[in-house]
């Protein structure tokens, strides 16, 4: 039996990385681009906040949080991108997860297809290069992953009229990540605006990895809620993650939420 997760696991770039570094003791303190972890402390007011609700870390989170958590998201999501009133209820269209690593992979399973579609594999869109991931949870859907070059040649961002018309057809999920990792590319509303009209014209769901979004120095990246509130056709067929752990250095807290369809939220939730 052919094990689809083969290739991944013996050509992944940072298990290579790891077979080359094998004993070669760096000079001075490493820093491990591979985990992407932060570098910096995080905030001090959240170690009192955990100490006052010590109790709490002895009992397992429910799935969908508790109504406080998602109504405070909710809201910064609406202060952030100035959301317009109702366009998220947080009942329907937000959940948290642990923080975006496992959402990211649990979306490839909530939304790739068993079997085939247009007449083949379903695919997985993705940029390239990717936080690996991407790759991985195509995988393990059992989906073909096709990887958009991201180079300086194109602003670092994937051209969408360069997408065959093919993989179009056979698309189920696409991975789309502004401010870009590793390139910090940001894309401007229009470019957020064609994914989720490419999305709803071909069949497939559309994740806006923002994990990143709060790390810049002058004006703060645009967001793909705010570009489906512009279009004024809702939510469907767009998820968006968010992540403590790049913006407030919390990265071992496993705090985050994803906001979007309600559809696709309970399949992730199912899973």
């Amino acid at each position: 039996m052919t094990d689809r997760l083969d290739p991944l696991l013996r050509f992944h770039p940072f298990t290579r990385l790891n077979g080359l570094l094998q004993g070669i003791e760096p000079g001075e303190k490493p820093i491990l681009f591979s985990l992407g972890e932060p570098q910096q402390a995080p905030p001090a007011f959240i170690r009192p906040l955990l100490d006052r609700n010590l109790a709490d870390w002895g009992r397992y989170p429910p799935t969908g949080g508790t109504p406080a958590f998602r109504a405070a998201a909710a809201a910064w999501l609406e202060r952030r991108y100035g959301l317009p009133a109702g366009l998220l209820d947080p009942e329907r269209h937000l959940m948290p997860t642990a923080g975006s690593r496992q959402a990211l992979f649990m979306i490839a399973l909530a939304t790739v297809p068993e079997g085939i579609k247009a007449g083949g594999r379903p695919v997985v869109l993705m940029p390239n290069p990717f936080y690996h991931v991407y790759a991985g949870a195509a995988a393990a859907a059992g989906a073909e992953p096709v990887f958009l070059p991201a180079t300086a040649a194109n602003g670092f961002l994937p051209e969408i009229d360069a997408i065959p018309k093919e993989a179009l057809a056979r698309a189920a999920f696409a991975y789309v990540c502004s401010p870009a990792n590793p390139q910090g590319a940001v894309a401007d509303p229009d470019y957020l605006k064609r994914w989720i009209a490419l999305g709803r014209k071909h069949g497939f769901a559309v994740g806006f990895d923002e994990c990143y979004a709060e790390i810049y120095r002058r004006q703060p990246p645009p967001g793909a809620l705010a570009a489906a509130a512009a279009i004024g056709e809702g939510l469907e067929g767009i998820v968006c993650f968010h992540s403590l752990s790049k913006r407030s250095g919390g990265a071992g807290l496993r705090s985050g939420f994803i906001a979007g369809d309600e559809k696709i939220l309970r399949r992730v939730a199912q899973l």
